[in-house]
């Protein structure tokens, strides 16, 4: 019982440590890397945490990566490897970037976590201190001729349901939620130095094109890149 009780308050010490390490869960500049500017990022092809075991990429997923590449190209201090550039790389150097083991990375047991705990405290605590990941980071580092930092999209959520007609309208409203998040993470220690989170949800009796359209609209705005080093409005 007091091995337990000790375990506990250790977990709860760490989550603590956690959370000041990465400004309690706040997005954005991370405090601890304010000021600092990547000479070269390494951009990664979008991880689905939805599916992670499907064989095709989502279109959703296509959908970010355009999105974060168009937005790399006016950028004049920063210079980003295309995440073709960086699979290409990785192929011809045994570098394991696929879905599927990235993904594997963002397994949290909820057992350790209070349901409170942010994907930042989350991914410090656990994820920055994998060894697989952290060995990937470096040698994605070493091979992309010493990049500075990793950008890595993640799409967290995407679901579609049938709501059930309100008062005024007699047909089902169509509810569709889709939230993404990008990481900016220092390859050589693994910590995030930036990230921000887009969240979007459109419900109605509009066309599966319509919703489309407008989910667009919401997740892939330029203030999106608030904060992010050297980024140029």
């Amino acid at each position: 019982m007091a091995l337990q009780n000790q375990l506990k308050l250790c977990l709860a010490l760490a989550l603590v440590a956690v959370s000041c390490e990465h400004n309690n869960g706040r997005w954005g500049m991370q405090d601890a890397f304010i000021g600092e500017i990547p000479a070269q990022i390494a951009l990664l092809p979008c991880v689905s945490l939805v599916n992670p075991s499907a064989p095709a990429t989502s279109k959703e997923c296509r959908q970010i990566d355009s999105f974060v590449e168009k937005s790399f190209l006016p950028q004049s201090m920063l210079r980003a490897l295309s995440n073709r550039l960086v699979q290409k790389v990785s192929l011809e150097n045994s570098i394991d970037i696929s879905q599927k083991t990235v993904a594997s990375y963002f397994k949290w047991p909820k057992r350790e976590f209070k349901n409170s705990a942010s994907f930042l405290e989350r991914y410090s605590f656990r994820t920055g201190k994998n060894q697989d990941w952290l060995l990937t980071l470096r040698k994605l580092r070493l091979k992309t001729r010493f990049s500075d930092a990793v950008f890595l999209p993640l799409l967290l959520e995407n679901e579609g349901s049938k709501v059930a007609p309100s008062s005024t309208n007699n047909g089902p409203n169509l509810e569709q939620k889709t939230s993404w998040t990008g990481i900016l993470i220092d390859p050589l220690t693994g910590k995030i130095t930036w990230a921000k989170k887009a969240v979007a949800t459109v419900r109605g009796q509009d066309s599966a094109a319509a919703h489309q359209k407008a989910l667009v609209a919401q997740l892939f705005r330029e203030g999106f890149w608030t904060e992010f080093p050297g980024w140029v409005r």
